[in-house]
């Protein structure tokens, strides 16, 4: 067999052509060999079809190939981290570790990119098995353990790699491997990414200890019952959603293939601006399903901005602080969504006069429109004396009250006698959602 390269003069590119030749003498001069030809001599053309991966890389888009050489550490090798792994590699990955102490199951294999071939085996060697069987030059090195495990026996270290991907989908795990890369200072992009149950959504965090903010930002705690719940999820907390089809140990959340596969593309649009240097801050980004199947079960979605919420036609309304007499700055206190207690709010503002407008519903932590809410503020604000000329904004509103209120209350276009308005966030300090200090001047017109 001989096969010969030959370059392209128009594109540069080089490919090969192949023959085999039968009853030929060869000889050795050098470093070459030289065929001698008979009276017997048989040649045969070949076809060559190139499988190294300088020359497949160039059907993938070129920016693509900053990709290749950084050292990947994927975590999870689920249905997400398999579909993943599966996409870096084709964007140019040949340098990945992969973590996962779970072993493949007969029911993973319709919504994991494996199949039965692999079940009972570990996920991450299955994977790297795969992938060296049908993908060129690529060097994997599975860990069949507990992440945790393994970082706490430092059998892995953070700082070796270039980018970190959790697919696990665990918010647990996830909460810990944050914890791990604060406590050590870990200047390394970590990109999250899960589903949400069924037909919901799914979302890619990008977080770096180097930048403000964390993965426990996600998260807060029922100030009822002291529970712990995910903020951006679709889904409303206190909801049992896993299902269980065989049996004690065999519970599990539903979600089909495709699901994974929407997760698999927005996080690999996050991670090519990751790679790019084009997401320079710590970040989520979220994709809302359709949420069909989700609500069909039974179960509560939190409705978004843009779609239409469950109208409370009716509801108590609870007004305190109401006075004669006002400073001349005033706290306004809307709580919403979520219940707002005294002790939330910033000492420097203790001194003001501090209007409270209470939501009864706002003790559910469910997203929906009151009319009745929004003109109550509408009326508050108005009825206030001209002595008030600046309001300090403290809320928990969902955000088609925010439009409403923003509208109907304070853009008045100078026919309002609050002459400033100041908005104070929340800031999550070790779990306790209080607002900030200093507040944000939405306008000065004094």
């Amino acid at each position: 067999f001989i096969v010969y390269p030959f370059v392209h003069r128009r594109n540069g590119i080089e490919n090969y052509i192949g023959v085999f030749l039968k009853n030929v003498n060869i000889y050795v001069e050098g470093n070459c060999y030289q065929l001698g030809k008979t009276d017997l001599t048989e040649i045969y053309p070949l076809s060559v079809h190139r499988l190294d991966k300088k020359f497949l890389m160039n059907r993938v888009n070129s920016d693509r190939k900053t990709f290749s050489g950084l050292k990947w550490l994927v975590i999870g090798c689920g249905s997400i981290g398999g579909y993943l792994v599966n996409e870096i590699i084709k964007a140019g990955a040949d340098r990945i570790t992969l973590v996962d102490s779970d072993k493949m199951q007969s029911e993973n294999i319709y919504r994991h990119l494996l199949g039965a071939e692999y079940v009972g085996q570990y996920k991450a060697e299955t994977l790297a098995q795969y992938f060296g069987k049908n993908m060129p030059e690529v060097k994997m090195i599975p860990y069949d353990e507990d992440i945790c495990d393994l970082l706490e026996e430092e059998n892995i270290q953070l700082n070796d790699f270039d980018i970190i991907i959790s697919a696990t989908g665990n918010h647990n795990v996830n909460r810990w491997i944050n914890m791990m890369v604060q406590e050590i200072k870990c200047d390394i992009p970590v990109i999250y990414v899960w589903n949400e149950p069924l037909d919901l959504g799914c979302h890619v965090a990008v977080i770096n200890s180097a930048n403000k903010g964390c993965y426990e930002c996600f998260f807060d705690r029922n100030p009822e019952n002291e529970e712990l719940f995910d903020k951006v999820a679709y889904c409303v907390p206190g909801q049992n959603i896993t299902k269980n089809i065989m049996g004690c140990g065999s519970a599990f959340v539903p979600y089909a293939s495709t699901v994974s596969l929407k997760s698999t593309a927005l996080c690999m649009d996050i991670v090519s601006a990751v790679v790019d240097g084009r997401c320079e801050k710590n970040v989520i980004v979220s994709m809302k399903g359709a949420g069909y199947y989700f609500t069909k079960t039974g179960y509560k979605v939190f409705v978004g901005a843009e779609e239409d919420y469950n109208i409370v036609e009716d509801e108590s309304i609870e007004i305190r602080g109401i006075s004669d007499s006002y400073t001349s700055s005033v706290n306004l206190v809307l709580s919403d969504t979520y219940p707002i207690s005294k002790g939330m709010l910033p000492a420097s503002t203790s001194n003001l006069s501090t209007i409270w407008i209470v939501r009864t519903d706002s003790k559910k932590m469910v997203r929906t429109f009151s009319k009745k809410f929004c003109n109550t503020i509408k009326e508050v604000v108005s009825g206030l004396p001209n002595n008030v000329e600046t309001i300090h904004l403290f809320s928990t509103l969902n955000p088609k009250h925010s439009f409403w209120i923003s509208n109907n209350v304070f853009k008045m276009a100078g026919r309002c006698q609050v002459k400033a308005l100041k908005v104070f966030p929340q800031s999550n300090k070790n779990g306790n959602w209080n607002f900030v200090e200093k507040g944000v001047i939405i306008y000065d017109e004094r």
